[in-house]
């Protein structure tokens, strides 16, 4: 038979998850195709090629705005 366990349970906790929150961008075709280009030249997916220049894109808009441009 089975004993009754007391006290309190050991439990693993459980690391924060991070946000992501989506965006979506819609090109037309011409542009479309020279992000693909642009993305395979570089070996990466197109998605991961726009994360790339969108991010790169806004911390030089940051670092300009704080007044420490390049």
């Amino acid at each position: 038979m089975a004993t009754k366990k007391t006290g309190a349970r050991n439990v693993q906790a459980t690391a924060k998850k991070e946000v992501i929150r989506h965006a979506r961008i819609e090109l037309p075709g011409d542009d479309y195709t020279a992000v693909e280009e642009a993305a395979r030249s570089n070996g990466l997916g197109v998605a991961a090629y726009i994360r790339m220049a969108i991010l790169q894109r806004v911390r030089r808009d940051r670092a300009e705005s704080e007044g420490g441009g390049k």
